[in-house]
């Protein structure tokens, strides 16, 4: 049916949203091959509602919180949330054993206030977001985090020409009980660091033009049909956190707590509090279930073994 998708066991109505609203969530939500892939703990439904334009009291609200490094504000409440940029505002609002969001402002906008937010219902349902480039190879599967510019997608090139594959390259869901990770996002996307590892010999082989491939500004936008293409689905192994090379820290193996912590960071602050509840013992359980050690940030090589 038109407006209506399931992603990993979480039910989307778009039935009430507008069509560049439609388009933007399915663009990014409606994956077909993921469809029958219900890993979650809880199945969730969510209803989107276009409901015109900002109010004034949203439009106070953001000016006077001012964004974050998103351009975001978050107002958060055990089962309210609300998350507004400049131009648009998503309230998400549990509704039973569902979620509703009302979405307003200019719809012509990157929904980025309406993307947190759709994660958030996602996130209910059991499943831990992670903020990693992740790759795989021969059935091991290892997911690299660390903070921003700690050479995350860089490493995970240079695993990719060591004959690894993309997972994800920025955005994934992991099942705590299982540890199935299953790649979100829809694109690779390159800084300048790791952009310069395309070398003119290698974009030849694979047929890449960079100057033809769209760029947002900051990063070069990559099809990940263009670096060996993806697989979405994989079992977690792994987690590696990237440190600077400069750091004091030295590579090897993390203790559990400092495993907790770079899933907690990796995961992101919950925006409901019945997230927030649950995530302590998901990260818990994951402490058990992955392995985990510290490297340093890439410098020829991923360091992956």
């Amino acid at each position: 049916m038109i407006g209506r998708f399931t992603f990993l066991g979480t039910s989307f109505d778009l039935s009430d949203a507008s069509r560049p609203i439609r388009d933007a969530v399915r663009m990014f939500w409606d994956v077909a091959e993921l469809a029958d892939l219900a890993i979650a703990a809880r199945n969730r439904s969510v209803r989107v509602r276009s409901t015109g334009p900002l109010r004034a009291a949203q439009r106070r609200s953001f000016a006077v919180t001012g964004p974050d490094e998103r351009g975001l504000v978050i107002e958060s409440g055990a089962e309210h949330a609300l998350v507004m940029s400049e131009t648009l505002a998503a309230s998400l609002v549990v509704d039973g054993d569902g979620f509703v969001i009302d979405v307003s402002g200019d719809e012509s906008t990157q929904p980025l206030a309406l993307h947190v937010a759709l994660a958030e219902v996602v996130a209910s349902s059991g499943l831990l977001p992670l903020h990693a480039s992740v790759v795989t190879r021969d059935g091991r599967t290892v997911a690299l985090t660390g903070p921003s510019g700690a050479g995350k997608t860089t490493s995970a090139m240079l695993a990719v020409l060591e004959g690894w594959r993309f997972v994800a390259e920025d955005s994934s869901w992991l099942d705590p009980v299982t540890c199935t990770v299953v790649g979100s996002d829809v694109d690779v996307r390159l800084r300048a660091g790791a952009e310069s590892l395309l070398t003119a010999p290698l974009r030849a082989k694979l047929g890449l033009d960079l100057a033809a491939l769209e760029h947002d500004g900051v990063k070069r936008v990559v099809p990940y049909a263009a670096v060996g293409g993806r697989t979405r689905v994989a079992m977690l192994d792994e987690l590696v956190v990237l440190a600077p090379r400069d750091s004091p820290e030295l590579d090897g193996p993390l203790r559990p707590a400092e495993l907790a912590m770079a899933l907690h960071q990796a995961a992101g602050v919950p925006l409901l509090g019945m997230v927030r509840s649950a995530r302590a013992e998901i990260i818990r359980a994951l402490t058990i279930r992955l392995s985990a050690r510290r490297l340093s940030s890439p410098s020829g090589r991923s360091g992956l073994a």
